[in-house]
């Protein structure tokens, strides 16, 4: 048992389980209320019961089940009323009902029970195996009470075999009623209430195809803790459980012997009560999934928009960049081809600035003609002596060609090489057509 100062690892769950038994709709109150009993769920429960409920225990010789006339007032002519009114006046046994003395006692008494029940379940356990009978029947093994049931008594409706809370957790989800069985192996109404109404073909096929039916038997841990949970005394319990209000409420109980025909009348009866809350629940279940379509659909749209949004947004964001960048390189462009322009002309200044004037006729000169891609035609006389460069610097600053061009002779075609060599060791005395090939084309 974890202490007050100590949250079990379970916590969640336990304050969960304790709002639906006990119909306490504040999550802090349940979980004040599990503190101060140590997180002892059954303690809990048994004394919060005790705490609402003193009205309950006032008769002590009150009969076990109601009369068809009173529940049907209950049921039919008053369905407003609350199922803790239903939860508030349960079965009750006859003249073994403690008085009101023993109940106060019971209670001051709880806390020490609450210590050594574990020690007190342990012994039990032990001495039941050495005498036969004792609490624990081998026919009723923990866990194993369907096993049970069709053991000895043929068949038996289906059990769901899970802990309570996940039974309760299934049956809310699927919003359907649930039967809990506690089956009280020692008690003497137990084999007649076996035999007559949960081995009952008929009570077995409303079962199966109305509500889902979770049992346990009193002899194992489980078992005996829902049974205190539902102050069940010591006599076999059917508790019909639906969905209330977003909670898992307790809305018919019986405790010990009931004939069938009459056990199936009540359920009916509640189960008709109670069946337009399951509707209007399941109403407002397909309205929030309607309106969670809805919102997804809206939201997707919403998301499509935004993201048509965003690129078109950097469609136009890269059309503007592209723009700003041709528009740079362009600028680049014409800013290189001027700086080229620029160097050209300075070039072509120092070149005109140096090339040697053009010499008189007289011996040591060759004449030449140059001949451009444009058809045009430039005659000059150059030294023979002088290198062949002089040639190239003269087309050149005819500014007539591009910077790169070549120069060719005759046919068939001889490339005039831009070296050292003089006019008359290149071939090109005492005169020579040349022309002018654009490398650029």
């Amino acid at each position: 048992m974890a202490s007050a100062s100590e949250t079990p690892p379970n916590s969640e769950e336990l304050i969960s389980t304790f709002q639906e038994v006990a119909g306490i709709t504040d999550a802090e109150q349940a979980k004040r209320l599990l503190v101060d009993f140590g997180w002892d769920l059954s303690v809990a429960v048994e004394n919060y019961l005790a705490m609402t409920s003193t009205e309950e225990h006032a008769d002590s010789k009150s009969t076990n089940t109601e009369t068809d006339s009173t529940l049907r007032r209950r049921a039919v002519g008053n369905p407003k009323t609350p199922p803790e009114e239903v939860q508030a006046q349960p079965a009750q046994p006859n003249d073994n009902n403690p008085g009101w003395w023993q109940w106060f006692v019971g209670i001051l008494l709880t806390p020490f029970r609450a210590l050594f029940r574990p020690i007190f379940d342990v012994l039990v356990g032990f001495f039941s195996s050495l005498i036969p009978g004792t609490l624990m029947m081998d026919s009723a093994k923990p866990g194993k009470l369907q096993e049970s049931l069709q053991e000895e008594y043929g068949q038996s409706p289906r059990l769901f075999r899970t802990s309570l809370n996940e039974a309760l957790s299934h049956a809310k989800k699927e919003l359907k009623f649930m039967l809990i069985y506690i089956h009280q192996p020692d008690h003497p109404d137990t084999p007649r209430m076996c035999r007559d109404v949960i081995a009952n073909a008929d009570f077995i096929s409303f079962i199966n195809d109305n509500v889902i039916f979770w049992g346990e038997t009193a002899a194992c841990r489980q078992g005996r803790q829902v049974a205190r949970s539902l102050r069940a005394s010591d006599r076999p319990l059917l508790a019909l459980v639906s969905l209330l209000n977003g909670q898992m409420r307790v809305i018919f109980r019986n405790l010990g012997y009931i004939q069938r025909e009459e056990l199936m009348s009540k359920l009916v009866i509640h189960m008709e009560q109670y069946q337009p809350a399951l509707i209007a629940e399941q109403a407002e279940r397909t309205q929030r999934a309607v309106d969670q379509v809805i919102r997804e659909e809206q939201d997707k749209a919403f998301e499509e928009s935004l993201r048509l949004d965003r690129e078109k947004m950097e469609r136009a964001q890269a059309e503007k960049r592209k723009a700003e960048e041709e528009k740079a390189a362009a600028e680049e462009a014409k800013r290189i081809e001027e700086n080229k322009l620029e160097e050209r002309k300075s070039r072509l200044v120092q070149k005109r600035s140096t090339l040697p004037p053009e010499p008189a006729k007289g011996e040591g000169m060759t004449r030449i003609k140059v001949r451009f891609p444009g058809g045009m035609s430039k005659d000059r006389l150059f030294s023979a002596s002088d290198p062949v460069q002089v040639l190239f610097d003269f087309v050149d600053v005819q500014d007539l060609v591009a910077e790169d061009f070549s120069l060719f002779v005759g046919h068939p075609k001889v490339m005039v090489e831009n070296n050292s060599k003089t006019f008359e060791e290149a071939g090109l005395c005492p005169r020579a057509l040349v022309f002018v090939q654009d490398n650029t084309v």
